[in-house]
């Protein structure tokens, strides 16, 4: 071993190759972070069904998921800063150095006389508010919320004062951090929109001083024992009585987490053709079991624990049983975003616990 080869090695050269191996760690690491922005350009992530890109480097360089998010967010930070990056890729900075250093606006000489705890200390100028600007801040706040006729789109806008917008934000940010980065399709505004429902399916399933993470089946009574009319003469587009109009995605996902939702058929004249339960309702028993054995969102790389739902992998309206075989537990991310939503499917070479995602193929749905 190299191990025994050592000890006739001098203290003196023992420090400067432990030295001389943190560089080169750091210009491995600039090496990396120069290739994982232009990965992050392309969106490979996306493209995989992963819900971001710290989840995609954790999954495919078999990193932990604390790891690859600050290897991810230090690559975003280097890429504005060329002085910082170019410092490590040359073996000037060790990595935790330069980590540090983009976090703020000084440059590697304005902070060589630092340790890193030194340059962790660093802070923002203050800025002077007085009472009378605040109090109108305060005075100011609003927010509005508009549907549209038929409230398949809503729109919100509004304003808060300083340290309640801050509050709003980080809640947002917070939970927005484990959907998809920003990208053509997902923007940060898309986030903070999934964040928003998401925060709010927890206030309707959550009460007192509950902490525990809302699963499949503590779902709000706005969405189970749901009456849906499907209208024949409008395709595959449906509504809920003196509430909004839905499509097939939103349709198939009823179904599919069991809400025990009815389907009502209207024929050509608008009577009704069919009534009748369309939804499985899964079992708490079968639920509790899938859950239990999957351990987690079974996505490969995905180590999320929000709003955990079990998926028909087949789904039950294409003849898929709702057994355990085909039951497989993922996260509110994955399943309503990714796969109901964005039209995702699941690859079914891929292991249980192990899945992959594959992209759609833009058709319609079949219904």
């Amino acid at each position: 071993m190299e191990h025994d080869g050592l000890r006739s090695v001098t203290t003196d050269q023992l420090e400067q190759d432990f030295v001389a191996d943190e560089r080169l760690i750091g210009r491995l690491r600039a090496r990396q972070a120069i290739r994982l922005a232009e990965l992050d350009t392309r969106q490979v992530h996306h493209a995989d069904g992963c819900r971001t890109m710290a989840e995609w480097v954790s999954s495919r360089a078999d990193l932990s998921a604390h790891t690859a998010k600050r290897l991810v967010a230090v690559t975003k930070r280097m890429v504005d800063r060329p002085d910082v990056l170019g410092s490590l890729a040359a073996g000037d900075v060790s990595f935790e150095r330069a980590e540090q250093v983009v976090r703020t606006t000084h440059t590697i000489g304005d902070v060589a006389h630092l340790d890193i705890s030194g340059i962790c200390r660093l802070v923002a100028k203050e800025i002077r508010l007085t009472r009378v600007a605040e109090q109108d801040a305060h005075a100011a706040r609003f927010l509005t919320l508009q549907p549209n006729l038929d409230q398949s789109v809503w729109k919100l806008w509004g304003q808060l004062a300083g340290l309640d917008g801050a509050v709003v934000q980080d809640a947002l940010f917070g939970r927005a951090d484990t959907f998809p980065t920003e990208s053509q399709d997902d923007s940060r505004a898309t986030r903070n929109a999934d964040a928003l429902v998401s925060i709010a399916q927890d206030s309707l399933t959550t009460s007192g001083t509950r902490t525990t993470t809302p699963v499949d089946g503590d779902r709000p009574t706005s969405v189970a024992d749901l009456v849906v009319f499907v209208d024949t003469r409008y395709s595959s587009n449906g509504y809920v009585p003196a509430g909004p109009i839905v499509g097939p995605n939103t349709i198939d996902e009823l179904i599919c987490t069991g809400a025990g939702i009815d389907l009502v058929a209207l024929g050509p004249d608008g009577e009704t053709l069919n009534v009748g339960h369309r939804s499985p309702k899964i079992p708490r028993r079968l639920r509790r079991t899938v859950m239990g054995r999957d351990d987690g969102c079974a996505v490969d790389g995905c180590n999320s624990r929000y709003r955990l739902q079990v998926h028909h992998r087949v789904h039950w309206a294409d003849g898929g049983p709702t057994d355990a075989d085909n039951l497989v537990t993922l996260c509110w991310f994955h399943h309503h975003v990714v796969i109901h939503q964005r039209g995702f499917t699941i690859n079914p070479d891929s292991p249980r616990q192990r899945l992959r995602l594959q992209r759609p193929d833009r058709a319609p749905p079949n219904h």
